[in-house]
């Protein structure tokens, strides 16, 4: 298993991203992981799915934030291009690690919405060094399978 394959697994990734490279970030006292999906992965509408030109590079980086490498915050860093979609215009590009709209990976919502089913919004605040306001599950879902979430999670 190559570096950048445990890296991948460490981040929750699949193969429909590529890793470029992981570095510290002494900023954020955080892991970052400078990631672009394949380019097998066809430029779609983030909010519908359907492909689309490219409209122009967006705002340029972005970050996710990413689940925790041991006791270290970790994010996901990247671009997000806007493609020009005939049903939604301009919008940001769908991106395989992240739902559309949010600064938190797939991964990392689907944890933070497993613990606020099972616990109180001040013990996943804590835990996932987010604000209480933040927990919720309004962004996640289960797509018809009550135990689809916990294995995502990997619980």
């Amino acid at each position: 298993m190559s570096t950048l394959s445990l890296w991948r697994e460490v981040f929750g990734l699949d193969k429909q991203t590529v890793i470029s490279s992981v570095y510290w970030d002494p900023d954020d006292d955080a892991v970052v992981a400078r990631v672009r999906p394949n380019k097998r992965y066809a430029p779609c509408c983030g909010r519908c799915g359907a492909k689309a030109p490219k409209y122009d590079n967006g705002d340029g980086e972005r970050r996710w934030r990413s689940m925790d490498v041991g006791a270290t915050p970790a994010y996901l860093e990247g671009l997000a291009p806007r493609v020009n979609c005939p049903d939604h215009g301009p919008t940001v590009v769908l991106v395989p690690w992240a739902r559309h709209g949010s600064r938190q990976t797939s991964w990392f919502e689907d944890q933070v919405a497993w613990l606020a089913v099972h616990t109180s919004k001040f013990a996943v605040s804590m835990l996932m060094r987010i604000a209480w306001v933040t927990v919720g599950v309004s962004r996640v879902g289960f797509d018809g399978d009550p135990f689809a979430l916990i294995s995502r999670t990997h619980l």
